[in-house]
């Protein structure tokens, strides 16, 4: 069963952070019972509210989801942009290298069905 989105003041008692990790375990759940629109949705939800309170590990983790489900929708832009941002954000942190991999993993998936090109990003990640 698809679970709704929930409007952002939903809970004046939740502060944005809660709001944050409610929004990535909804998008979880979605993704484990196979809604990938609710799931895209959420993780923009929670990208968006991990923005306003600066959590980048939130908003990093969000956007690489948000790329890689905007991808297998075959969305134009979105894909790339949010992997893009993703590594970014993962660079500037220093994040596990697994988070950065699986961020340029994503990115390179978004660079191929973008223009073809993914051979750059590979070719980077093996000398690191």
């Amino acid at each position: 069963m698809r679970e709704e989105r929930p409007p952002r003041d939903s809970s004046p008692s939740m502060t944005i952070e809660a709001q944050v990790e409610e929004a990535l375990h909804r998008a979880r759940g979605a993704r484990g019972e196979g809604e990938a629109a609710a799931a895209l949705e959420f993780y923009m939800l929670a990208s968006d509210l991990a923005r306003t309170v600066c959590d980048e590990a939130s908003l990093a983790h969000a956007l690489r989801h948000v790329s890689d489900l905007a991808r297998e929708f075959r969305l134009e832009r979105l894909p790339l942009e949010a992997a893009t941002e993703a590594v970014s954000i993962y660079e500037t942190i220093g994040t596990s290298p697994l988070d950065r991999t699986n961020a340029r993993r994503v990115q390179a998936l978004a660079l191929a069905q973008a223009d073809g090109s993914a051979g750059s990003i590979w070719e980077e990640e093996r000398r690191l």
